[in-house]
Order: structure tokens, then sequence, then C-alpha cells
């Protein structure tokens, strides 16, 4: 990962006179990071808090943000979210005799006149009073931040509690009136007492068939009971997706589930039921992924069968069985064309290009081995295949030895052609008898001298995830080809052709610099110290932006800001900007 992927900016409001007036700290993300945006948002409970709200691993905005009723609130933000580099705004203080001048937009000014931003780069803040005002004086606190970066052009991100700034003047951001933004709706909260009925507390804790008969019988009784909510407005159909509740759910729908128990959001999560579950699917999935060495393992069965009901209910096209559907979506399927429900059709393209890159390149570099000697180091360790071959099998990397890795190439090719998943079992059926004697005669070598099938399955599936889409942009084939969320998730790749992820697969190198792992993030010892005691001070639950701001421009009107902003101007106020980069302790 590139050294200089997050880094700590400070802009320090200094005057000659009166000294440091305040400052503002940001975190600049420079990269997307690939498909390790969210691991890498987790240095910081608060940093990944908020970008995981938003974005998706590859760092690109949550698609019911773009298209969800509800969730994406007044619609003024979209998937150009996704270009250009990201700026978390952790806070912006004032000291306080200094408040009400227009210092604190002044500032925000100058970071975007800075250096560091670019016209595409957005802003995103969590508007929190630091610290954490007494609870009668919350509500004003919070109010107060939140009209402040409202007044200076900031406006939430769909229905969550952040909010973004563009610098595109025409951007529908900066044209929606502040008054007109979007605010959830807390009707509801899912906080404090919940109080409901036995019948709820029922559909949580018994998920045996013993649940059908109580449900049947409180429906017998009353049957307005499968449908009223609860003090939060959560209906039983609710609980039982919250509570993976196989049984109530099914018994629940046969007893007349209505249209509005499908649809409704009246709510304290805004969510329909159907939303609810992949809402959790999704959650479920990036932890594994984030969290578990063995990465994502599928989603469950038990989320699947409730998902199917549920669907079923609803009328959406489905397959005959419960199981047909388990099969189809259990490693995420959106295209219904996932070989095996997890090789998309355009991943299937990539890795078969790769393949035969492979084989062709390996094969055309046998002409760098000098006879009867192996290749040389420095060859091996900077060439895209070769380099997927363990250390210890280097000193036996004569011509036949890459030959024959070359026809293993050339035999996944061959596999994936005909639609058939490479793995080494398929590989080797594949290569018996089906090349020339000297091909089948090194590709024995290959395979004597401990070469394995796998070695070029890790080399293949990495080059596939590293080639750029770009490559394809005038590929007829892969453009016809269905699209879906599979088409990156080469981690899924790697697992289901035989890569153990818990085990390395290259590349490797014979140079110490190279060969040691790669860290997220670099830096001095003396800024990973600053980075730590930044994030240390920070209070916990997202309080992110100082109180200091939260009456910073409280009825203040337009003249008394630009009038701050030419007194700080005419006193040579200055603004400097101090850089650190993160480290990943």
């Amino acid at each position: 990962m590139h050294p200089e992927t997050l880094q700590l900016l400070t802009l320090s409001i200094l005057h000659p006179k009166h000294g440091k007036l305040g400052d503002v700290t940001a975190v600049l993300v420079n990269s997307r990071c690939s498909n390790l945006f969210l691991e890498v948002m987790d240095i910081d409970t608060e940093l990944f808090t908020i970008g995981s709200a938003i974005f998706d691993k590859y760092g690109e905005i949550r698609p019911w943000l773009v298209d969800g009723e509800y969730s994406k609130g007044s619609g003024v933000w979209g998937r150009e979210l996704n270009d250009g580099k990201l700026f978390f705004v952790f806070c912006v203080s004032v000291e306080p005799q200094y408040r009400n001048q227009g210092i604190a937009s002044w500032a925000l000014q100058q970071l975007y006149a800075s250096e560091y931003v670019h016209k595409d780069d957005k802003f995103l803040c969590w508007p929190s009073p630091v610290p954490r005002p007494p609870s009668e004086q919350w509500v004003t606190a919070f109010d107060g931040i939140v009209d402040f970066f409202r007044k200076v052009g900031y406006r939430r991100v769909g229905a969550t509690a952040f909010f973004a700034y563009s610098q595109d003047p025409d951007h529908p951001s900066r044209t929606k009136d502040r008054l007109d933004d979007f605010d959830p709706d807390y009707t509801f909260s899912t906080s404090g007492p919940h109080p409901r009925s036995a019948l709820y507390d029922a559909i949580s804790a018994d998920k045996s068939e013993n649940i059908v008969q109580v449900i049947q019988d409180a429906h017998a009784k009353d049957p307005s009971c499968i449908h009223q909510p609860d003090s939060h407005g959560f209906r039983p159909i609710h609980i039982a997706v919250m509570s993976d509740n196989l049984h109530a759910l099914r018994t629940l729908i046969a007893l007349g589930l209505t249209d509005d128990d499908f649809h409704s959001r009246q709510n304290g999560d805004h969510l329909t039921p159907l939303e609810a579950l992949s809402g959790e699917m999704c959650e479920s999935r990036e932890f594994q992924e984030i969290f578990k060495r063995e990465g994502w393992e599928g989603h469950s069965n038990t989320k699947l069968q409730l998902e199917a009901m549920l669907k079923r209910a609803m009328g959406h096209p489905m397959p005959a069985t419960d199981d047909e559907y388990i099969s189809k979506k259990k490693w995420g399927c959106t295209c219904d064309k996932c070989h095996g429900g997890w090789l998309s059709p355009r991943t299937m393209i990539r890795l078969h290009d790769a393949a035969e890159v492979g084989g062709d390149t390996v094969l055309d570099d046998i002409d760098e081995v000098v006879p009867r000697e192996p290749m040389e180091t420095v060859f091996i360790e900077f060439h895209p295949f070769l380099s997927y071959i363990p250390l210890r099998l280097w000193r036996d990397m004569y011509k036949t030895f890459i030959s024959g890795y070359s026809v293993v190439f050339r035999t996944i090719a061959r596999l994936l052609s005909r639609c058939i998943l490479p793995t080494e079992t398929t590989v080797l059926a594949e290569a018996v008898d089906n090349f020339d004697y000297f091909e089948n005669k090194s590709l024995k070598f290959y395979f004597d001298k401990e070469g394995r099938v796998e070695y070029a399955l890790a080399a293949m599936a990495n080059y596939a995830e590293e080639d750029p889409f770009d490559l394809y942009v005038d590929d007829e084939p892969f453009k016809k080809a269905s699209r879906g969320v599979n088409d990156r998730e080469f981690d899924i790749v790697k697992k289901m052709i035989g890569l153990n992820p818990k085990e390395t697969w290259g590349p490797y190198s014979a140079s110490p610099e190279r060969a040691e792992p790669m860290r997220m993030f670099d830096s001095d010892d003396s800024e990973a110290e600053e980075l730590k005691a930044f994030f240390g001070e920070e209070e916990s639950g997202g309080e992110e932006i100082d109180e200091e701001e939260s009456e910073e421009e409280e009825g203040e009107e337009e003249s008394e800001e630009e009038e701050g902003e030419e007194e700080s101007t005419e006193e040579q106020g200055e603004a400097s900007t101090g850089e650190e980069d993160m480290d990943d302790s």
C-alpha cells in the first residue's frame, strides 16, 4: 500500500498580533485502495464509522444512498462521490474570543484552496460537539453545528448522519437551499425502553417449531396482532426477520400479511423487512472480509432462506425452490449469470485472457535462460508470472521447468474457454495427453521438481485482478457480458480455485526489502506517535466537530461573515498547513 494513502492535515489559523486563533484538522484519503478501503478506514473508529456508512470496500458510494426510496435523502449526492480524493474534516475550532466573525468558514476556504485539494475532491464531516455537553444542552449545540456546516455549503449524504461538500458551484448539493436539506424522521427511536407484547418476545426468543402454535393462537384471539407495530414501529415481520426466525416468518406469511407489512418503513430504522435483512447480510459480509483471515464464507443459508421467503411472498421472480435460490445467491451474485453463483461472465473473460498472456509471456521469456543454467534471480522476481514460483524452486528454473509452467497456463486457458472451473484436479485431468511429446515431457519435469498448479492459478488471478477495466473498453465479448457485483470479487475467485487464503501465494522476491510485507501506512516514529496522540484524544461516539463552532454562525448574517473574513485578511491572518503521514500502528 502506498505510504501516503492517508495523511493527517492540520491547518492552523495564525494572526501576527493575536497569535493562534484556531485550527482545522482533516484526514486526506489519497487513494480508494482497490478493495481495501474499509480496512484502511479501520485505523480509527470514527473514520471507519463515516467511511463504512457511505462507501463500500472499493471506496464507492453505497447503492441505497443513490437509489433507496428513503435512504437517498434529498438525492443531491450520487456516484460523483466515487471521484477524486476524500477529506474527512475531523475538527473545526476557533478560540472563544474570536468566534462569530466568520473565521471558521474562512479557514475552510483556505483548506479548499490549499495545494492538497483538487477540483474533484470531496469533503465529509460528522457534525457533533466535542467534548459532549450536558444532556440538556445537546440538541442546541448539535443543531448549531449542523446549521454552521449547512451555511458553508455542506449537505446531508442520503439519510445518514454525515454531510459532504463539493467544490463545484453547480453541484446539486450547492444549489439546494440549506433549509430544504434532508433531515431524518425521528418520530421513532431505537434507543430507550422498547415495550412490546408477549408475541414479539416469543418471536425473538423461540426459533423452534413451537413458535408456530404461539403465533397461530395469538392470531386466533386477535387477527390484527400480526400487523400491529410496537412502540418503535417494528411489526412482527420485522422481528421475525431480525431474529432469523424461519418458522415465525413462514407462519406470519401463511396467516396473511399485507403489502403494508412488507413495505412499511415507519420504524426506528426506516427500513422495510427486506431492506433490513439486506443490510444485515451486507454488514456480516464486510465484517468477515475485514476481520476473518479466511475471508467471507458466503451468505448464511438461514438469511438466504428468509430472503427467498420474503421475495416470493412479495411477488418477485424466483426459482422454484429455496435450494436453487441459495445456490445462486450464496456468493452474492446479482446478474444471475455467475458460474456456480460466484464466477461472473466478465471475470471469466479476464481470467482466460490472463491465463493466455501468462502462457505466452512465460514461453517467450525462455530465451532469457542460459542453457543448462537456471534463470537469473533478478529476472524472476520482477516477472509478472514467474515471481509466483516460491524461492526454494528458483534453483530448478531451467528451460524445461519454465516450459512446463507455460503448459499449465495454457491448460488453464483451455478450461476457461469451455467455461470449466480451473482447479488442481481439472487442470491435471485436462493436461493428460493433450500436448505434444516435448510439452508433456516439460510438464512432467515441472511437477517432478515440485511445481504446482496453484502457482499458475495465483499468478493468473492476481494478473487479472490488477488488469485495469480500461483495457476492455473496446472488447465486444466483454461489453456484451452481464455486469454484476462479482466482476471484481477476486478474493472469492482465489478461494474457489483452491488458493487457501491462510497461505501465501506470491509474488515472491529474493530482495529483503521487497520480501518484507508492505505496510498499509508508512511514516517515521515521531509522526506515528503524533498520529496516535491525535486519534487517542478523539472522543468516542462520533463527536468529531468541535463544539466551539456550535454557536459560531447562529443568527449570523451574510454581511457579518464577509466582514469577518475581510477583517481576518486585512490583519494579515494566515493559514499554515502541517502534514503527517498516517502509520498503521
